[in-house]
């Protein structure tokens, strides 16, 4: 994306430049309609380029997912599958933003959204600087299920990986060097890390319990032979709390 000030006025902002975003975004556009996506990192992706790990997969067999239909005369030469890992899923996101061309923005952090008239005022800032953009329509993509990961300190933990056990959080590859080989592993939660997480484990090791949260305690005892892999996003229907 560029890094400078988008247009003061365009048909639709769009708010966050992950998957959700580049899709409306490329949909207005493939209407007719002028767009700006404001992305507050300096990356396009997402929670893909943000905590996925490198074994992340998708169905991307699923409508949702199906990025490369949406880049015109791309199609035949996609990049996903069924069950796309991350680096497929990144590949088509990446094609789908260079098909947006120069209205993607990155390194603008939107402050707040206002109603004018018929359309909205979006407030943002780019570099220390505030700017407004009159919108008639403005798209907030902005991913509110998995959030900023959670730092939970367990009772006992210190004691635990004094004695050689591990805690992680089992998200943005951070146990991408770690030998599960031997180990006793137990997965925290049932979202989508979690699961993730289980399958990565399975691969090496047939030890592997699930556990909800308020158990932890009781397995943080420095006596235990157990490696614990904590997954913590804010998922729905994910049992984490």
């Amino acid at each position: 994306g560029r890094r400078c000030a988008p247009p003061t006025e365009v048909d639709v902002v769009v708010v966050g430049a992950g998957v959700c975003g580049l899709i409306a975004a490329r949909a207005a556009q493939k209407r007719g309609l002028s767009v700006a996506v404001l992305e507050r990192r300096n990356v396009v992706g997402g929670i893909w380029s943000s905590v996925a790990n490198s074994s992340s997969q998708v169905n991307s067999s699923e409508g949702g997912y199906r990025l490369a239909d949406l880049v015109d005369g791309d199609a035949p030469h996609k990049a996903n599958r069924d069950h796309s890992p991350t680096s497929e899923v990144l590949s088509d996101i990446g094609k789908l933003a260079d098909a947006l061309g120069d209205q993607v923005y990155c390194g603008v952090a939107v402050a707040k959204i206002l109603p004018s008239g018929t359309g909205s005022i979006v407030v943002a800032t780019i570099n220390g600087k505030a700017q407004t953009i009159q919108a008639k329509g403005v798209v907030v993509a902005c991913n509110d299920r998995v959030g900023a990961p959670r730092q939970v300190q367990y009772e006992g933990q210190s004691t635990f990986e004094a004695r050689g056990g591990l805690v992680a959080r089992g998200i943005g590859d951070d146990l991408s060097t770690y030998d599960f080989r031997g180990k006793r592993v137990v997965i925290v939660g049932f979202g989508a890390f979690a699961v993730e997480n289980v399958r990565t484990a399975l691969e090496v090791t047939p030890y592997l319990p699930y556990l909800p949260m308020h158990s932890i305690p009781h397995l943080l005892h420095p006596h235990l032979h157990l490696h614990l892999l904590t997954t913590l996003p804010r998922l729905p229907h994910s049992r984490t709390d």
